[in-house]
């Protein structure tokens, strides 16, 4: 059987089809929700002024632990806290209430943990955590 390169473009052409009819389109896929925040030690100064001098500004915590946790407690994933204090939470969330927790630091008292409703779609959800100097 002998056939011309018209009849095989053809061919092909009706394959083409026929595999990509049969096929599930790809989804789309949005931005991954995340959690993310800025992580600070306070206070700083022995007396609490008002207003506050900028010099007594909880100061950026670097290098805290932070633990994501679904309600039940089981540990989802973690996340260290760089020179700046911040830190991000995106691989393994879905939907649904976590919790953010801080493991210990030398010298400083954990900040109480902090429930918040993940959602899909753009944006972070912020939660900031202050872990306490115990200076009065």
């Amino acid at each position: 059987m002998r056939m011309n390169l018209r009849g095989i473009l053809s061919a092909g052409f009706i394959l083409s089809l026929v595999v990509g009819a049969c096929t599930n389109p790809v989804p789309t896929i949005g931005p991954a929700p995340t959690v993310s925040g800025i992580v600070t030690a306070g206070p700083t100064c022995p007396v609490v002024q008002s207003p506050e001098p900028s010099d007594c500004a909880p100061r950026p915590l670097s290098g805290a632990v932070l633990i994501l946790s679904d309600p039940d407690g089981t540990e989802i994933t973690r996340a260290t806290t760089g020179v700046d204090g911040s830190y991000i939470f995106s691989i393994g969330l879905s939907e649904g209430p976590v919790i953010v927790s801080g493991r210990p630091v030398a010298g400083l008292s954990p900040p109480a943990p902090v429930m918040v409703e993940v959602v899909a779609g753009p944006g972070a959800m912020q939660v900031n955590l202050e872990y306490d100097t115990g200076i009065r």
